[in-house]
């Protein structure tokens, strides 16, 4: 599942790098490498995949932030 996952526990997975920042961060983790059917979807998109975290960044300008 592809999707923006709010983080709000150190205890999750990314958890403590996120709530310890006192800067926006974002986590993120399209695939696991050492999983060959994910890695080759991702295979010569470079392209489209930063696209992709360029429009979700700007789009999440817009958003309040999960701990307020």
């Amino acid at each position: 599942k592809r999707a923006l996952i709010p983080v709000a526990s150190k205890n999750e997975r990314g958890g403590t790098l996120i709530c310890n920042l006192k800067a926006t961060a974002v986590l993120v983790e399209p695939f696991f490498g050492s999983n060959p059917h994910d890695a080759i979807q991702f295979k010569n998109k470079e392209q489209e995949y930063s696209k992709l975290l360029r429009d979700l960044i700007n789009c999440s300008q817009h958003l309040k932030p999960y701990n307020s």
